[in-house]
């Protein structure tokens, strides 16, 4: 196929995509589009039954179609939705996780009834707290910092990224404004900068080319020092399993601290911490939402033994819980859970932390005859029907937080099969402008 086609879309599905028809039937998914719309469109890539498409042309635009607000959105590949109206975004957001679960085989459609709306984000815009970058390196131009294009490995100029914190940006054109950068650049591969909330400073990782050993510590001092925002820097290259401190700011260190909110008897400032390779959700307003979530279901329920078998560094075990709780945590991550078990003895709690699978760990606990009275699963984008048979013998109400409906979707239906009941599902604008969508389920096994 050569030439471009006229397709009118359908409607939204996950990826943020419009779908529509061919002439010939084949299924068209096209970005930046919304439903009813006419379009002109340019074939990317094609399959036996499907194709991903380019809008080349909008000849009957939507009433609802709005101008993005970021000069990159048309080419790069970090938003969908910013030519839809947040307001808009929630309902199609919504309207795109029920239509990844009613795809789904075998699971009850009365699921479809106990989906909230969508709890919409503190601020749509610059919520991003977290950023990686990658570092270009043009033949016949001075490297810069960017995002992946659309459709596309090559990266992108993005020095005015739209969801990112303001500081973050601060920091980035700061590095790439020194007359040095352009030394610095030829060992690096990308870049991560991630804000320590409670101090509004930044940690950056420099991540370093295969075929690079190191780098000269004198030559980051004067690059990163200058930026005072940022109070540490670390380098990760490809030989090490754990970073390098390269620059620390007199009287800080390299944790990132996030606020609590005051709960559990903890102090209105309590705080957890996370090393710069450890994961945090990259909407702090959010996630406190999601924290104040499963604590009223932990209160609800009267829970008094919590288990978590994808703990990270604590952010909902220690969160959600108080001094009279039993507390187990595991994550196959063990830098987090080195963080995990420093924030809980911050906040007065006592808690068992392993590093292990959640598998693994679901065995031993099984073996010892443990259980508990919930079970928190935050598992990675793919979901963790690997453990779901080992549930039933761990506790009867589970906490499910997901970012993919689909593998949710999946999941779920063996949570059916297993006995679990499905009592509600919360939805969470985590990441506005996307397709991405977050998710609590409660469920609860007679």
């Amino acid at each position: 196929m050569s030439d471009n086609e006229t397709v009118r879309i359908e409607k939204l599905v996950h990826g943020g995509y419009g779908l529509g028809r061919l002439g010939s039937g084949l299924v068209a998914l096209v970005n930046g589009v919304l439903p009813d719309e006419l379009v002109e469109v340019e074939p990317i890539k094609l399959k036996r039954d499907m194709g991903f498409f380019r809008a080349v042309r909008v000849l009957r635009p939507s009433p609802k179609r709005v101008k993005p607000v970021c000069r990159h959105f048309s080419e790069c590949g970090g938003c969908q939705l910013q030519h839809i109206p947040y307001e808009n975004q929630l309902q199609a957001k919504r309207a795109m996780f029920m239509d990844a679960l009613a795809r789904q085989k075998g699971l009850e459609q009365n699921v479809l009834h106990v989906i909230s709306d969508v709890f919409p984000a503190l601020n749509p815009l610059g919520y991003r707290h977290f950023m990686r970058f990658h570092c270009a390196h043009p033949v016949d131009a001075r490297p810069f910092l960017g995002l992946a294009k659309r459709w596309s490995n090559e990266i992108l100029a993005t020095p005015d990224c739209h969801i990112a914190d303001s500081i973050i940006l601060e920091c980035m054109n700061s590095i790439q404004s020194s007359k040095l950068w352009p030394e610095l650049a030829q060992y690096i591969q990308e870049i991560s900068l991630g804000i320590s909330i409670v101090e509004r400073m930044v940690v950056a990782v420099i991540f370093l080319k295969k075929d690079v050993a190191g780098v000269s510590e004198q030559l980051m001092y004067k690059i990163f020092a200058h930026c005072e925002r940022i109070k540490a820097c670390a380098i990760q290259d490809s030989s090490a399993k754990s970073l390098k401190t390269s620059l620390l700011r007199q009287g800080c260190d390299v944790f990132r601290r996030f606020p609590l909110q005051n709960s559990g008897g903890s102090p209105a400032s309590a705080s957890i911490l996370a090393s710069p390779s450890v994961f945090v959700q990259n909407n702090w307003p959010i996630n406190l939402a999601i924290q104040e979530l499963i604590r009223e279901n932990i209160a609800r329920l009267g829970s008094s033994s919590i288990l978590d078998l994808h703990c990270g560094m604590g952010n909902f075990l220690l969160a959600c819980a108080d001094s009279n709780m039993r507390l187990y945590g595991s994550d196959v991550a063990c830098e987090a859970i080195a963080n995990a078990q420093r924030n809980a003895k911050n906040l007065g709690l006592f808690a068992e932390f392993t590093c292990k699978t959640a598998q693994k760990q679901a065995e031993i606990l099984i073996k010892h005859k443990q259980r508990f009275d919930l079970i928190l699963l935050d598992p990675a984008r793919g979901g963790c029907r690997e453990i779901i048979p080992l549930l039933p013998k761990l506790s009867h109400r589970i906490v499910y937080v997901s970012c993919d409906p689909p593998a949710l979707a999946r999941d779920l239906v063996l949570l059916e099969q297993t006995g679990y009941l499905v009592q509600k599902i919360h939805l969470f604008d985590m990441f506005p402008q996307t397709h991405h969508l977050e998710s609590v389920t409660i469920l609860e096994r007679a």
